[in-house]
């Protein structure tokens, strides 16, 4: 997983310098896209060479379906918590706003989703080995959750304390702006980060279900939120917006 995901990033990240370099306009990002799903998808092949034959296995379909459905709606309202902010963002304030806050987010979405999502692909084939014991079950969450913390917290509060000369010495002084929205998006990032490591519980014990109504419940108050807040707070009410809503669906999500 390692070797496939570093090889994706890494390819992706030196054709889109080299095409900006050539090019120099923005079509170089979308190449870059291209060609880390290319990379992506050959490696596939590499790593994995064993090719699965088409075929139509209606009880595995079934089975599929009834876990799967609730996947894909939970990625759905997921995509809006992550990605409505940003249309909203565009729609009431102009371009050079959207650009800073979307710098902002991504550079905070890096450090979520390494400690996060990492941590999930370790934990779902593990808690799915142990689920049938659900002492050793309890025990494997409270430690894995134990070092989510020691790692999240101080990599955003770090985040935090060095984003004035991060932006100052890697993105140049067009960028200062950012500055106040990167510090807010820092401590957002430790309450959305606190929920990452639930998904592979709940897949594991076969209850995506869980995922998708804690994924609703943030949504729901981030959509009240982004409603009234931005009109009153400008850009800072977008960012109170998700720190409210990752706040008030960390209960939700603790207590399933």
């Amino acid at each position: 997983m390692f070797l496939y995901e570093l090889s994706g990033a890494v390819g992706g990240l030196a054709t889109a310098i080299a095409a900006a370099l050539v090019l120099r306009n923005a079509w170089a990002l979308v190449i870059g896209q291209i060609a880390t799903a290319s990379i992506l998808t050959a490696l596939s092949y590499i790593l994995f060479p064993e090719l699965p034959r088409p075929m139509l296995d209606k009880p595995s379909l079934k089975q599929l379906y009834v876990f799967g459905r609730w996947m894909f709606l939970a990625t759905l309202v997921s995509y809006f918590v992550l990605q409505g902010n940003k249309f909203f963002v565009g729609r009431l304030f102009n371009a050079g706003v959207l650009g800073m806050y979307s710098m902002a987010t991504m550079i905070t979405n890096i450090i979520i989703q390494e400690f996060g999502k990492g941590i999930s692909y370790v934990l779902f084939p593990a808690y799915a080995r142990i689920k049938g014991n659900l002492r050793r079950l309890k025990d494997a969450f409270i430690k894995s959750y134990e070092l989510l913390l020691g790692l999240l917290v101080p990599a955003c509060l770090g985040l935090y304390l060095v984003s004035d000369d991060l932006v100052a010495v890697v993105l140049g002084d067009k960028w200062l702006r950012m500055i106040p929205m990167l510090k807010l998006l820092a401590v957002v990032g430790i309450a959305s980060g606190l929920s990452a490591s639930g998904k592979g519980l709940f897949m594991a014990l076969g209850r995506p279900k869980y995922s998708f109504m804690t994924q609703t419940v943030r949504s729901l108050i981030l959509l009240i939120c982004l409603l009234t807040l931005p009109g009153v707070y400008g850009i800072k009410g977008v960012i109170l917006s998700l720190l409210l809503a990752n706040s008030f669906a960390f209960p939700v999500y603790m207590l399933l």
